[in-house]
């Protein structure tokens, strides 16, 4: 490229960019005016219906024939006010609901506390085959709900010195047994 190629795109660009600046100089202030006049539109009243109706007359279009095209078209028209109506009661509709829920977790609490302290027994036959641990008898305790935590048996057992001395076997027990007890029937 030539300087003299170089100087006439610059100029070229020059003059591009001040023309954009111009016209946003320009443009700037009917865009402060639109954005006033949607701040105000949101201030919405009665006269502001008829306005509207108004200028949708003036466009060959009611609010009317809107609304009942958009009904014919599977739409539900609704005011800002009865929205809010609607959200209104929804959230009353779930405060009680809310409270129902409350009030019935209140009733079973104190059905819990004021029942006569029976408790489910669990029973199991648990069959001990070669190669188990205690570790996998405690966990088979564990869900047949007879104990609450298999490391527990499992650290009961070798507090005891018997982890080499689980025998192959059925053998039935419950969850009203002691861990010892439970360690005794085992082992």
């Amino acid at each position: 490229m030539t300087a003299k190629t170089v100087r006439a795109f610059a100029s070229g660009l020059l003059m591009a960019g001040g023309i954009c600046g111009i016209a946003y100089v320009v443009d700037t202030g009917s865009a402060e005016e639109l954005e006033n006049e949607a701040t105000d539109e949101n201030v919405h009243s009665d006269s502001d219906d008829e306005h509207i109706n108004e200028q949708l007359t003036e466009d060959g279009y009611s609010l009317d024939d809107m609304t009942s095209e958009l009904i014919n078209e599977g739409y539900l028209v609704r005011t800002e006010e009865e929205w809010q109506t609607i959200l209104d009661e929804l959230d009353e509709s779930h405060e009680e609901e809310l409270n129902e829920l409350r009030d019935r977790i209140s009733e079973l609490e104190d059905q819990d506390e004021n029942s006569d302290g029976a408790s489910v027994i669990y029973r199991t036959i648990l069959t001990v085959t070669p190669g188990m641990t205690s570790i996998d008898v405690g966990q088979a305790l564990e869900r047949a709900n007879i104990i609450d935590r298999a490391m527990d048996f499992f650290d009961e057992v070798e507090d005891q010195g018997l982890a080499n001395s689980l025998k192959p076997g059925t053998y039935e027990v419950d969850s009203e047994m002691s861990l010892s007890e439970v360690i005794s029937e085992i082992f």
